[in-house]
């Protein structure tokens, strides 16, 4: 399926109601509460609601236009992606393909790794970090860059494709291969690969600017958005916000234990602001060879003996492939003298320049002061490997729903949860999900189960909107109102408190135990009277199941 471009439906966020006639002309096919939602689970596909609305025409696919190509003696050129939509005009910059830039282009290697990835004039370290994490775990990046391609003369016709995951399902994204190239040197403006002939990581940027419209609208961002695009897992924030040592002891063990499962982190360094507000050294994290604000991938974790005790290391990329860390244990510290194993020694020190480095958990913790982490899927992490080992299954179920939030008779824009005393937080969509015991269930001693949800808010960076902060409430719920149909009443949540601390953010991920049973998931906007589109999503380590309540009786 070729991606298009189509027009999203109208999110208006005025605090006055949509009225009904104009509000009934932007929505999708079917009412929120006149069909019974059928939700997604794990692979299958069965939804509410498309993910965004259909052209009902659609486009031909990608081997389709491929022949086509071959057949009429003729290069693909994208007319979804032309490049004055790909990029604002520059007047240094010129469009040409692979074979206009070097003499035998190549578009994938056998031997592709995390050093491939080398980000040059655009700034979308965002994307890149995690992208040089899946580069090394080959059921990740063959998902994303399909098997085949090739510039081969009886394959090439200029089309290439690549498949981005979106709001809930994998989309199949076509583009040419005419990239950005500065006129002056004659190379690539953006990304590259480290082989200046290999071209796979500059065409996937392409696709994931069209996915968002343009190269302009990928400039900036958070690495947990792009994890999500790439694997299809929930992405978590995850702030330092103690640096205690018994908090610390706690942090370690857990990246620990989520580096072993499989789950990918990219941490960002800390701002240039907050490290002037904060920090009274006068060393600056640039002056040790740390980028500020800048994401980065984090590729392994060892604890290393040495003759002055046991040190917790971290090894950390920058996408630029240059550009690395040079305090404590960087590539040229004397401290790795100490390292009781020679051998070991040997292993972790990389004398090439390639922007990944290892540093000390306390340097680290002081200078990067968020990681964001993604967590697989079912299906991807049964079958993921670690870098030099085995995983440990992690067996996860999956459900998720689309949904929406509508200031039309305010069925579904109920604000936030201080609205409770004002009586429409009920009118909020409700969705009641049971957790129950599986055989691959590896509950505590107290009996819980592993539950990570999200919220995800659609369609606001293609249009440039503001997104606003939303997230969840979860209540757990008794069991005479576990069948309930309706959606629970005000006095509900007037008299039962919430399950969890209720975070706001852009893009809302908790990780939590809860014990086996029902629980109503309450998704809310943080701004009353809202209209918009969210995905809820949730992993758990056992049975779920998940359904809609309908909406309250007149």
């Amino acid at each position: 399926m070729v991606v298009t471009k189509p027009k999203r439906p109208n999110m208006r966020r005025s605090r006055t109601v949509v009225p009904r006639r104009k509000f009934d002309e932007q929505k999708r096919s079917a009412p929120v509460d006149e069909k019974p939602t059928i939700l997604r689970h794990s692979a299958s596909v069965d939804e509410l609601y498309p993910i965004y609305p259909r052209r009902q025409k659609r486009q031909r696919g990608f081997e389709f236009e491929r022949l086509k190509c071959l057949r009429d003696h003729q290069l693909f050129e994208d007319p979804e992606f032309p490049p004055e939509v790909a990029i604002e005009h520059h007047p240094k910059t010129e469009w040409r393909r692979p074979f206009a830039i070097v003499s035998n282009p190549r578009f994938f290697t056998a031997n592709v790794s995390r050093h491939d990835v080398q980000q040059m004039g655009l700034g979308d370290c965002f994307f890149l970090a995690p992208l040089s994490l899946i580069a090394d775990r080959t059921e990740l990046i063959r998902r994303v860059v399909p098997a085949g391609q090739s510039f081969n003369k009886d394959f090439y016709a200029g089309i290439f494709h690549f498949c981005l995951w979106k709001y809930g399902e994998w989309l199949d994204i076509v583009i040419d291969d005419r990239l950005p190239v500065n006129v002056r040197t004659g190379q690539l403006r953006f990304t590259r690969a480290r082989s200046y002939n290999v071209f796979w990581v500059s065409l996937l940027e392409k696709a994931f600017a069209k996915l968002y419209g343009s190269y302009t609208n990928i400039q900036g961002g958070h690495a947990a958005f792009a994890m999500q695009n790439l694997t299809g897992g929930i992405s978590v924030f995850n702030l330092w916000s103690n640096h205690s040592r018994g908090h610390l002891e706690k942090v370690w063990k857990k990246l620990v234990m989520e580096f072993r499962l499989g789950v990918l982190f990219c941490p960002k360094s800390a701002s240039t602001k907050w490290w002037l507000s904060n920090e009274t050294s006068k060393v600056s994290p640039e002056d040790l060879g740390i980028q500020p604000g800048h994401a980065y991938a984090l590729t392994g974790l060892k604890e290393v003996r040495t003759v002055n005790g046991t040190v917790r290391l971290l090894r950390v990329r920058n996408p630029w492939g240059r550009l690395e860390w040079h305090g404590d244990w960087s590539r040229t510290s004397k401290l790795w003298q100490t390292v009781v194993d020679p051998l070991e020694r040997r292993e972790m020190v990389d004398l090439r320049i390639n922007g990944e480095f290892w540093i000390s958990f306390e340097d680290f913790t002081r200078y990067f002061k968020n990681v964001d982490r993604c967590y697989l899927g079912p299906e991807v992490i049964a079958k993921s490997n670690e870098m030099g080992g085995k995983i440990t299954a992690c067996h996860f179920d999956y459900v998720y729903a689309h949904g929406e939030w509508s200031t039309y008779k305010n069925t579904n824009g109920g604000g936030f949860p201080k609205a409770i005393r004002r009586g429409t937080f009920f009118f909020n969509p409700q969705y009641i999900v049971t957790l129950k015991p599986r055989p691959d269930s590896m509950p505590d001693s107290k009996g819980r189960v592993l539950v990570i949800w999200q919220i995800v808010q659609k369609f606001a960076r293609e249009h440039n909107l503001k997104q606003l902060f939303s997230s969840c409430v979860v209540y757990k719920l008794p069991n005479e109102l576990a069948s309930a149909t309706k959606r629970l009443p005000n006095r509900f949540f007037q008299r039962v408190p919430p399950m969890n601390n209720i975070e706001y953010s852009i893009l809302t991920s908790q990780r939590k135990k809860y014990a086996y049973g029902s629980y109503l998931f309450v998704p809310f906007c943080h701004k009353f009277s809202y209209d918009g589109y969210f995905l809820l999503r949730i992993y758990a380590n056992a049975a779920l199941s998940i359904r809609k309540l309908d909406i309250f009786d007149d």
